[in-house]
């Protein structure tokens, strides 16, 4: 089993270097690249320190350190490559997140088995904390992006979260059987990264082979402009094909900026613009001794029931008890 052990995560340590090489090329070099080949060879270093501590009797110092800290980068290079791959705005990359790997790789070099394994504890925690932070980012922006790049987060995350079960399982079993076992998982699931990876080289482009940012914004405020200017939220079973005739603009794309940037859908934002000129319609005076059934139907609300349903939901009140108590 130790010569399998070997081979496995010999390639797949191979594999990843040859990944994280195509992703610095020139041509491809973007940030979210960078991330994932640090992450690559994160994953790298650590199934490499797991082979050595099997294979040799007294793994030295300077390997032990190198692979210990490269695990404790694990959690933060998969949290920031999310981040940067899905184009979320307004992240920094900051040293506090690798005070951990940092504080380890120091501590290893000491050979204290105590307080390594305590901060292997520590990292082992910290690793779950960025994988469930990277699943809770992706949850919100899962719909802005095509099924390719949905795909490759959820390879990605799944092939990280399966990787920290095998750290996990080390900790708690801590033999050689298990480092052999474990390691040979974790080296089959670099095997599927790469391959994955290779089989979508598009998401890799300098531009990661997705809308800018700032069209998406550019989209969404020309949208919110026509509801606010020409209330065509005010039309009866309104459509997004209809809006974009009119914006001369694809559906798709109009749909995507309104998660992207609202993280809402179109019958939620046609929703939220028909309440607020319903509540502005109940407020007025000059509406007083107009039915509520009349204004739903002018703000565009075909439903009668529904629309009750809705506005008692939203307001914990009846149109008609929101009206006497704004008077």
């Amino acid at each position: 089993m130790v010569y399998f052990m070997s081979i496995s995560s010999a390639l797949a340590i191979l594999n990843s270097v040859f990944f994280s090489a195509y992703l610095l090329q020139p041509r491809k070099r973007s940030l979210a690249n960078l991330l994932l080949a640090f992450l690559l060879l994160a994953l790298a270093l650590r199934i490499f320190k797991s082979l050595t501590s099997v294979v040799f009797v007294d793994t030295s110092s300077f390997l032990l350190a190198l692979g210990l800290g490269s695990m404790g980068t694990i959690g933060p290079m998969l949290y920031f490559y999310v981040l940067s791959f899905l184009q979320i705005n307004r992240f920094k990359v900051s040293f506090i997140h690798f005070v951990l790997p940092v504080g380890m790789t120091l501590v290893a070099f000491s050979r204290n088995q105590l307080v390594i394994y305590l901060f292997y504890v520590a990292i082992i925690f910290q690793i779950l904390i960025y994988i469930v932070m990277a699943i809770h980012i992706f949850k919100q922006r899962r719909h802005s992006y095509n099924r390719d790049r949905a795909s490759w987060v959820r390879v990605v995350i799944g092939a990280v979260l399966a990787i920290w079960v095998t750290m996990l399982m080390q900790l708690i079993f801590d033999n050689s059987e298990t480092y052999m076992a474990t390691s040979i998982v974790a080296a089959s699931l670099i095997y599927v990264l790469g391959f994955v990876g290779f089989n979508n080289a598009k998401l890799f482009s300098a531009n990661g082979g997705i809308v800018d940012y700032h069209v998406y914004r550019e989209i969404s405020d020309k949208f919110h402009e026509l509801l606010g200017t020409e209330r065509i939220h005010r039309t009866q079973r309104i459509t997004i094909s209809e809006v974009a005739k009119q914006m001369e603009i694809p559906a798709y794309m109009i749909s995507k900026s309104i998660n992207a940037i609202d993280g809402k859908t179109f019958p939620e934002i046609i929703k939220e613009y028909r309440m607020k000129d319903i509540k502005q319609n109940l407020r007025d005076p000059a509406n007083r001794f107009v039915s509520i059934d009349a204004l739903a139907f002018e703000t565009g609300f075909t439903s009668i029931s529904k629309f009750y349903k809705l506005f008692r939901k939203e307001t914990g009140l009846t149109p008609d008890q929101f009206r006497r108590l704004n008077p």
